[in-house]
């Protein structure tokens, strides 16, 4: 996500640059695109920003995870991709916000990643066949 984050924003300034703008337009154009750049770098990519997702952790047939701001918190699952080396895993934190989490195979150590894969199949299919089967 940083990766794109930094490569779209990279493209901006350099469309911008080759523009043909007045030179104010071009550093007004500049300044909002590093902004915009260093807003977003800051609230994601930062281990200190407030939208990092430290830990995640299973309690009781519920997620919880520890973000910056609200330390653990009690996160429905919203919906979760496994694919045998990375697993994305979205939560709904609240009414309009949720958090993403992306998890590549070499975070996990042993079997974690296959067990995650697991139960998160379990956790997002078994609930809907049940309701789906009513």
């Amino acid at each position: 996500m940083l990766i794109g984050l930094g490569l779209g924003h990279g493209l901006a300034l350099l469309a911008v640059s080759l523009s043909g703008l007045w030179v104010w337009t071009i550093l007004l154009l500049t300044l909002v695109v590093g902004s915009s750049w260093s807003f977003h770098y800051s609230r994601q990519g930062l281990e200190r920003g407030p939208w990092f997702v430290g830990r995640l952790r299973w309690l009781d047939e519920h997620w919880e995870i520890r973000s910056n701001v609200a330390g653990w918190q009690s996160a429905p699952l919203a919906a979760s991709f496994c694919h045998r080396r990375l697993i994305l895993i979205d939560f709904r934190v609240d009414r309009w916000h949720r958090r993403t989490v992306v998890i590549p195979v070499d975070a996990c150590r042993g079997d974690g990643h296959r067990h995650l894969r697991l139960l998160l199949n379990t956790t997002i299919r078994g609930p809907m066949r049940r309701e789906a089967m009513r």
